[in-house]
């Protein structure tokens, strides 16, 4: 299906282009259309408060770390300018259109969307009522450029900043050494990258610039002593960045830090305190991040757009008849071909994005060895039943009482994966250990997992073989075969279906990355 979209998605593109040619040049004839009289922004007067107040909530949510709520309001606030035609957006201030795209293309930044974060930066120049909003932005467009492998944007960005008329020098200095630094890191010679970075702090400090300008060249310097395993270097330069983070308490910068920390553990050989980074690291990181969600939040918001775009098209007001008739046509035409977009573009960006969360657990997990499969029994169990409210005889209630005690029963056998890794293992043999049978085991398994004994059993030993897979031990050269047997797989190819559909990736794929990421 995708390499179908992949061939005929330039055809689908020309046509729907003509399509919509010809759909302005009809409505150029007509009389247009009127704004839906329900439409959230019809009252111009009443945006500007509204648009100021979400971005200012909006900007309160991404200093919290709370993205997918920062996200959720700046997308409102442009379904409301969306409907304002231009002389009514005009109305709205100019600061708050501003950070209205910056605050956005940050959170791109944040899910590694570069280059939609570089489109919104440059969105944002158009709104920079100041010289130093002006350079700010387009340095962000010359590293989020950079990160997205645009080196000609990146370069042309860089240059902008060296140019710009603007009257803090000392900062246009730093910036200029900074968006170098980042063009010389992705496409040139790494240790000029460096130097240029140590150039920007020294500006920065000397100068007394805002402590926030040290944190970029810290971090950069942090992470190329660290890809260079120079572990002195990094470590001076990881306390340094610390420091900072502990200052301004960014959740984000908080979760490099301990990052940074647990790769610097691991090469030192101090398994415990790498383990205790790598906890705090994913503690910060569920916090804050969560890509699947965020690409649904994205791809609900886009379907949104695409519904309203349609519901605009379908009370069109034509004056003749045959002018109605073609539009209906048009605007069927450019909804099928809408739709086969988005599928074609959801299909892209989930494989990208799997691509690359994959390839983070697999660098991940190569320097861990725990297998976190046991589920803490007394979270996910139901609540026992209040004993006043019970009613003698009631069946339900006794269920979940003996389900929710049979529970805690099962989560302390399954603590060991060398229980469920047998491929002798069944509801029956877990039922004997239990002290049960196998009726009320599936029961509460369904009960309080949603799932049945089998999808159950499957998902922790995708757990266990996921961390065989990362080449941990005595599994670094098994084979999936050999993998897929020591979790209790019998059939390879059963293996591979119960671990794509629970991974999202082929356990083959996902061994290659990780054997990648230790390699380099």
């Amino acid at each position: 299906m995708c390499r179908l979209m992949n061939r005929r998605f330039p055809a689908i593109l020309a046509a729907v282009s003509s399509v919509m040619m010809l759909a302005l040049l009809l409505c150029a004839c007509g009389d247009g259309y009127a704004r839906h009289p329900e439409d959230p922004a019809a009252d111009p007067a009443t945006v500007e408060p509204r648009i100021h107040a979400m971005v200012g909530n909006a900007a309160d949510c991404f200093d919290q770390g709370r993205l997918h709520e920062a996200f959720r309001i700046l997308k409102d606030a442009e379904t409301l300018l969306g409907a304002l035609s231009p002389e009514e957006a005009a109305s709205v201030a100019t600061r708050d259109m501003f950070l209205l795209e910056v605050y956005t293309a940050n959170i791109y930044s944040n899910y590694r969307d570069f280059a939609c974060a570089a489109r919104y930066y440059a969105s944002a120049m158009k709104f920079a009522a100041s010289p130093r909003d002006s350079l700010q932005t387009l340095l962000n467009i010359s590293v989020m450029s950079s990160h997205s492998g645009d080196s000609l944007l990146a370069a042309r960005a860089a240059h902008g900043i060296s140019t710009m008329t603007v009257p803090d020098k000392d900062y246009q200095k730093y910036a200029v050494a900074v968006a170098e630094a980042y063009v010389q890191k992705y496409f040139g010679d790494r240790s000029r990258s460096r130097d240029l970075f140590m150039q920007s702090l020294r500006t920065a400090r000397s100068k007394g610039l805002k402590l926030h300008s040290s944190l970029t060249p810290v971090s950069e310097l942090y992470e190329y002593y660290s890809s260079g395993g120079n572990l002195d270097s990094m470590l001076f330069w990881l306390d340094d960045y610390t420091r900072l983070a502990e200052t301004f308490r960014a959740p984000e910068m908080m979760a490099d830090v301990n990052k940074g920390y647990w790769k610097a553990y691991t090469l030192k050989g101090d398994r415990e305190n790498a383990l205790k980074a790598y906890n705090a690291y994913f503690s910060i990181v569920d916090s804050i991040y969560n890509p699947a969600g965020f690409q649904a939040l994205n791809s609900r918001y886009n379907e949104e757009n695409l519904n309203r775009t349609n519901d605009r098209m379908m009370r069109l007001e034509l004056t003749v008849s045959r002018q109605k008739i073609i539009l209906s046509a048009i605007v069927a035409a450019i909804a099928v071909a809408a739709l086969i977009w988005l599928l074609w573009r959801r299909a892209r960006m989930s494989q990208r994005r799997i691509f690359f969360l994959n390839r983070e657990i697999a660098r991940q997990e190569a320097a861990s060895v725990s297998d976190p499969v046991a589920r803490t029994p007394d979270t996910d169990d139901p609540p026992i039943p209040n004993a006043d409210t019970e009613q003698p005889g009631d069946p339900s209630a006794s269920d979940r009482t003996r389900h929710s005690e049979l529970m805690r029963s099962v989560n302390a056998v399954l603590a060991d994966p060398a229980v469920y890794c047998d491929p002798e293992f069944s509801i029956t043999v877990l039922a004997r250990l239990v002290g049960s049978n196998s009726k009320y085991v599936s029961q509460a398994i369904n009960d309080s997992t949603g799932m049945n004994f089998r999808s159950f059993i499957n998902s922790l030993r995708i757990k266990v073989a996921r961390s065989r897979l990362a080449g941990n031990g005595e599994y670094a050269s098994m084979t999936i075969q050999a993998i897929s047997e020591s979790v209790g797989f019998r059939s390879t190819s059963n293996f591979v279906l119960a671990f794509k559909k629970v991974m999202g990736i082929t356990p083959s794929a996902y061994q290659k990355l990780a054997k990648n990421s230790i390699d380099s």
